[in-house]
């Protein structure tokens, strides 16, 4: 796939290396958003409030280690900063090691129509895939 000039959200999702991974889980609704980068992204820093660099139409991933700064949190906390996150216009979400995604991420995701998905690979081996067929 050549992200230069764009690929849907719908397109990369139906990529058989893709589908057989990776399911949609919400935000729905913006299966149409672009991306445009071969590069993902992970976005721990964003969630800890610092989101300079983020760039909103690389898909961004959360993995184990961002999952379990998320669940330290209140549940308060949780909801504010997955709407920071999901706040800034981004392409996809995915969330790694077929974890369940925190209600707060949910919910962002589907007021913000952010699509939000989830890898049963590990961190390593999603973005790895990701890669392959972004490039």
């Amino acid at each position: 796939m050549r992200v230069e000039r764009g690929v849907t959200v719908a397109d990369l999702l139906a990529e058989p290396r893709l589908h057989a991974i990776m399911r949609l889980v919400a935000g729905e609704e913006g299966r149409d958003r672009a991306i445009h980068h071969p590069r993902v992204q992970k976005p721990g820093l964003a969630l800890a409030g610092h989101t300079h660099g983020v760039v909103p139409t690389r898909v961004q991933i959360l993995g184990e280690t961002e999952l379990t700064f998320l669940e330290a949190l209140s549940s308060e906390e949780q909801l504010e900063r997955a709407s920071v996150l999901f706040g800034l216009g981004l392409s996809l979400v995915v969330i790694t090691r077929g974890a369940e995604p925190p209600v707060a991420l949910l919910q962002a995701a589907r007021e913000t129509s952010t699509p939000l998905a989830v890898a049963e690979p590990r961190s390593s081996r999603a973005i790895q895939t990701l890669h392959r067929v972004l490039d």
